[in-house]
C-alpha cells in the first residue's frame, strides 16, 4: 500500500516458501493471492501466472476464487484475454458475492474490448447487482467502473451513491474509476448538446 513493492514481494515469497515447506495448501494459495498485485505492478506477470497456477493445482480452498481473479488479472496484463475471460466467467457464475462483483466488472470491459457491447452491458448490470450485496469497497468500485462505461443512466444513479467520496485501496482502480466518471460526464454533455442542436 505504500508502494514499497520490492520489500513486500520479498516477504510474500518468504511466506510462500514457508507454506510450501509446511505443506499448507490454504496458506500457499493465500500467499499467492497477496503477491499477484505486486508481481503485476512490477511487470512480472508471467511469474504471477506460474505461481497462481501452481497454487491452484493444490486443490480448492475458500481463498482459491480470489487467486483465480488474480490469475485472470495477470493474464489480462499479458494480453491473454480469452484465458482471462474464461476464468472470470467461472468466478462470476460460482464465486462469493464480492468475487462475482469483481469478475462481472472485469468481464464488462473485456466483452467491450471484443466488440460485444450487449454482453458488456449485461455484465455491467450483473456487476451492479452483486455490488449492492457486498460491502467491500474495491469490489464496488470495480463494478462502478463497469456501470459507468457500459451501464444505463439509471444504473449509474444506483451505483454512484455506493462509492462516492470513497477511495479505493487499489490506486490503479481508483484512477480508472475517476477516468470512467469523466468519460461518462463528457458523453452526457455531448448527448445533451446534440439534443439541443436538434431541437433548434
Amino acid at each position: 500500500d505504500t508502494g514499497r513493492y520490492v520489500e513486500a514481494l520479498e516477504l510474500h515469497f518468504e511466506a510462500l516458501e514457508t507454506a510450501k515447506r509446511a505443506g499448507a495448501g490454504y496458506a500457499q494459495v493465500g500467499a499467492a493471492v497477496q503477491m499477484m498485485w505486486g508481481l503485476n505492478h512490477a511487470g512480472r506477470s508471467d511469474e504471477a501466472v506460474s505461481i497462481a497456477r501452481q497454487a491452484l493445482s493444490l486443490g480448492e480452498y475458500s481463498n482459491s476464487e480470489y487467486l483465480r481473479n488474480g490469475l485472470a488479472a495477470s493474464l489480462m496484463k499479458l494480453e491473454r484475454l480469452d484465458e482471462a475471460i474464461t476464468i472470470y466467467e467461472d468466478n462470476a457464475e460460482r464465486g462469493q458475492i464480492t468475487t462475482r462483483a469483481l469478475a462481472w466488472g472485469r468481464l464488462a470491459n473485456l466483452y467491450a474490448q471484443r466488440g460485444d457491447i450487449k454482453a458488456a452491458a449485461l455484465a455491467a448490470s450483473a456487476a451492479l447487482e452483486c455490488a449492492l450485496q457486498t460491502q467491500v469497497l474495491f469490489a464496488r468500485i470495480r463494478a462502478a467502473i463497469a456501470v459507468l462505461k457500459h451501464g444505463s443512466d439509471e444504473e449509474v444513479q444506483v451505483i454512484l451513491p455506493l462509492v462516492e467520496g470513497r477511495i479505493s485501496p487499489d490506486k490503479d482502480a481508483q484512477l480508472e474509476f475517476e477516468a470512467a466518471q469523466l468519460e461518462r460526464s463528457v458523453r452526457a454533455q455531448s448527448t445533451r448538446l446534440e439534443r439541443s442542436v436538434r431541437a433548434k
